[in-house]
């Protein structure tokens, strides 16, 4: 609950606008793999390796943000990150062998990264007490951003603009972002990262919230990467419906964004993630089990209006708890995604290739019942320090 009131300045609302061209560049390349496929005769081992390489680079970025915020400053990493992931969906657009298109969304991963962890953390210093309610909001405008996305390059790729008109979009994006907005102030470090040893400067509990977040993108990615061929070969929807109920998902995600973003003015998000999690855990079973076609696409909706917010009340509480060292905590927020993009959805894959995608979305299970194993411990821990604090 906050007791102070929340006000949106040129910076956040600039925050927000980029952290949906993140998101938008980021989604963007799911719809135009197709067309890459296509023009470059790539398998799909190759074609894989386009996403694979871009949750490289935010793995990357993770680890180094920190120390590059600190060498660059604030202000360069943010605009500069920006022009890194512009160039390398350039470089994807215009590459005409798979190396280069691989290393485009490489650098996109990589370097583009550095503006996710900055909005990160500086959202988290500018509101203080209220970043639970910048961080959620900001996640709702990258939502729908990312949502446009398949209808962009769905138009475009109808023209002689081709599917690069999505690329072409996200760069017209930040250039204006840009041009209107970079003299405007940036939030001030509130406490010096001259030492970046990640391990000493952010606390215990700082990582019990950063395991949370790591499962729960697992979660969501899982969902992202499998849904369309689990409702094809196990509900039995033609490929092409199959592919439009994903849209269910997303839909769902913006609409729990949206509420959760007016909850957090009136409920800690510690206590939110339960109802996000609870909701996850009452519609997966329904998305996993049932033998209706419309009770699965029910069961896929409840799971995006819960796990649309587990990863940014999660962010939130990290970022609080991680506050005296804010781009380090955002740089390590932003590994803990990197990882889960990177690994979890091809151990799924991986694992669907010998046990079939049904039996391979039991993973999910039991990555929903860490979660709530490790919300129950922060959780508590962070009611102890707290308690510790008053005393103090």
């Amino acid at each position: 609950m906050t007791t102070t009131p929340f006000t949106r300045n040129q910076f956040t609302l600039s925050a927000y606008i980029l952290l949906g061209f993140y998101a938008f560049m980021q989604t963007s390349l799911g719809p135009i793999m197709p067309f890459v496929r296509a023009e470059l005769s790539l398998n799909y081992t190759v074609t894989g390796l386009h996403v694979t390489s871009f949750a490289l680079g935010m793995v990357i970025a993770g680890v180094t943000g920190a120390s590059v915020a600190q060498r660059l400053g604030r202000r360069r990493l943010f605009w500069g990150a920006g022009i890194g992931m512009v160039s390398g969906g350039i470089l994807l657009s215009i590459a005409q062998v798979a190396p280069l298109t691989i290393f485009g969304t490489f650098i996109m991963g990589w370097i583009g990264t550095y503006l996710l962890v900055m909005i990160q953390s500086t959202l988290a210093d500018e509101h203080g007490d209220n970043s639970a309610i910048a961080l959620t909001e900001s996640n709702i405008v990258a939502s729908l951003l990312a949502a446009i996305v398949p209808i962009v390059v769905g138009v475009g790729a109808g023209t002689v603009l081709t599917w690069r008109i999505g690329i072409g979009v996200g760069a017209v994006l930040w250039l204006s972002v840009f041009l209107l907005n970079r003299d405007m102030h940036f939030p001030a470090v509130q406490v010096d990262d001259t030492d970046t040893d990640s391990g000493k400067r952010l606390p215990r509990l700082f990582w019990w919230y950063w395991v949370l977040i790591f499962l729960g993108v697992a979660v969501e990615w899982c969902v992202v990467f499998w849904s369309v061929d689990f409702l094809d070969t196990v509900v039995g929807l033609p490929t092409e419906q199959a592919a439009s109920v994903l849209s269910v998902f997303l839909v769902a995600m913006i609409m729990g964004r949206v509420l959760c973003s007016r909850l957090t003015y009136r409920y800690a998000a510690r206590h939110l993630l339960w109802l996000a999690i609870g909701l996850v855990a009452v519609g997966f079973p329904m998305f996993w089990l049932a033998q209706v076609s419309w009770l699965n696409i029910i069961g896929l909706f409840i799971v995006g209006l819960g796990i649309a917010n587990t990863f940014p009340l999660g962010l939130s509480i990290a970022s609080r708890v991680g506050q005296r060292a804010s781009d380090l905590a955002s740089s390590r927020i932003s590994l803990a995604a990197g990882l889960a993009i990177l690994l979890i959805p091809q151990i799924l894959g991986s694992t669907a290739d010998v046990v079939g995608i049904f039996n391979a979305f039991a993973i999910v299970p039991v990555f929903l019942l860490l979660l709530m194993v490790i919300l129950w411990q922060a959780n508590r821990q962070f009611n102890v320090e707290s308690e510790k604090s008053k005393v103090d």
